[in-house]
């Protein structure tokens, strides 16, 4: 239909939030959308079947997306396709929802397929985003982000609004910049999800506490199987698949302090000059020769989880991780199977940063590198029991015994415990690795 299909969806939205609710089944038919639809409270939308209903995204959509409803409450979206041109800023469905169940659509090649934000006075509670396809989405394919900041309700997460009781399961996500991206949620599910082929990490997780992420395989995407942030506590990881990521291997440089805008400002400037890097990013300069990333650097190669700092009590029980096809020499790619990941390289780093009291349990690791430790743990305090080193050709199973860096635990982590935040101080060119007892390198 080369007739905009918006004016004719809206009325019939309208009219049933007049009535009180209701569902309205879109005929089977290709539609042209060139202005945003705005949702409404107890007003549902599905296709008979799935396939039945595209609606494509006009180039240039006047509003930037195709679904968006702000502090909305009670709706259903099911089994509809959404399909854009990728133009950079353009959502599938975006907004403040309670109770927003997503289920059976596939969102295509937007630049941010699906994003939901909290706001302060209203943060997104209960939802279900379930069955869905996100395939070759920009800078997120599904994310979730509260709102950071000084946070006076003593959680300690650095969020001021959260999103809460969420259910994102049975997901499919392929070819997206960044695959699931949760910031600021808590007491969530994620499970049973299939992310491959991000350009970044397949999940990403950072100022999020009480999370259950369980049953999913994450796996070749060009970084990080599960990359977790800052200021994220107490989560559970269960039976997870995290393997043969790092198919770029190659350095990923960004901005320690400022990862998630390091990310931003690479994806936002990237060679291409449109959404989504053809790979993951690397430190890059203006048109005048300036950093993009104008702080302090950063520099890694991928792994399969990646933890930074102040990750406390994670839980990670009978999960396989590792690069199981390892062929060639050096360190090749993923470097670890887990970096837990405290660095004090730079000035103003402080030892309440580091991850502690971190629990590895039942856990099979993939030892397809004999060139490289497949633990790199930079915490304090973490506790590995009965887990396994898995070899192939022949296939062989061994308790796996973690090497703990002593000089680290007898010097830096007493000091953590007492709360030392002193240190590195005066370090030479903001690089040292270990601080000594007394903060200098």
């Amino acid at each position: 239909d080369e007739d905009n299909y918006e004016p004719e969806l809206q009325n019939e939205i309208n009219t049933l939030e007049v009535a009180g609710g209701g569902t309205f089944t879109i005929p089977k038919g290709k539609y042209k959308i060139t202005h945003g639809i705005e949702l409404k409270s107890g007003v549902s939308l599905r296709a008979e079947n799935f396939c039945d209903v595209v609606l494509l995204a006009a180039e240039s959509i006047s509003d930037n997306y195709v679904f968006y409803g702000n502090n909305r409450e009670n709706i259903t979206i099911e089994n509809i396709i959404l399909y854009g041109d990728k133009e950079f800023g353009t959502h599938g469905i975006k907004g403040s929802m309670d109770n927003l169940n997503f289920l059976n659509n596939a969102v295509v090649h937007f630049d941010y397929g699906m994003y939901f934000t909290a706001k302060v006075g209203h943060e997104i509670t209960l939802g279900l985003i379930s069955g869905n396809y996100f395939f070759d989405n920009g800078y997120y394919s599904l994310g979730l982000s509260g709102i950071g900041g000084d946070d006076s309700s003593g959680d300690d997460d650095g969020c001021i609004a959260d999103i809460e009781d969420m259910i994102i399961k049975d997901n499919f996500l392929a070819d997206n910049y960044q695959g699931i991206g949760a910031n600021c949620v808590k007491s969530s599910e994620f499970s049973n999800n299939i992310v491959r082929g991000s350009d970044i990490a397949g999940f990403r997780l950072e100022s999020s506490s009480d999370n259950d992420v369980k049953d999913n395989l994450f796996h070749e995407n060009n970084l990080d199987g599960m990359w977790l942030y800052g200021d994220t506590f107490r989560n559970s990881f269960e039976s997870n698949i995290v393997i043969n990521n790092n198919q770029g291997n190659m350095p990923f440089s960004f901005d320690c302090w400022r990862a998630q805008q390091s990310l931003e400002d690479d994806y936002d400037n990237n060679d291409e000059g449109a959404p989504g890097a053809s790979w993951y990013p690397f430190l890059r300069t203006d048109d005048y020769g300036n950093p993009l990333h104008n702080y302090v650097w950063c520099q890694f190669n991928g792994i399969e989880i990646e933890m930074r700092s102040d990750l406390d009590d994670s839980y990670f029980y009978n999960n396989t991780i590792g690069r199981y096809d390892y062929q060639g020499s050096g360190f090749g790619p993923s470097q670890y199977d887990v970096r837990i990941s405290y660095f004090p390289l730079f000035y103003g780093s402080t030892t309440t940063e580091i991850t502690n009291d971190v629990v590895f349990e039942n856990n099979y690791f993939l030892n397809s590198n004999p060139n490289s430790d497949r633990i790199k743990d930079y915490g304090c305090f973490t506790q590995y029991n009965n887990n396994k080193i898995v070899t192939f050709e022949p296939y062989t199973e061994e308790d796996f015994v973690v090497s703990i860096d002593n000089d680290y635990m007898e010097t830096v982590c007493p000091q953590q415990k007492e709360g030392g935040d002193n240190w590195p101080v005066g370090c030479p060119g903001g690089q040292c690795y270990p601080c000594k007892v007394d903060g200098f390198c």
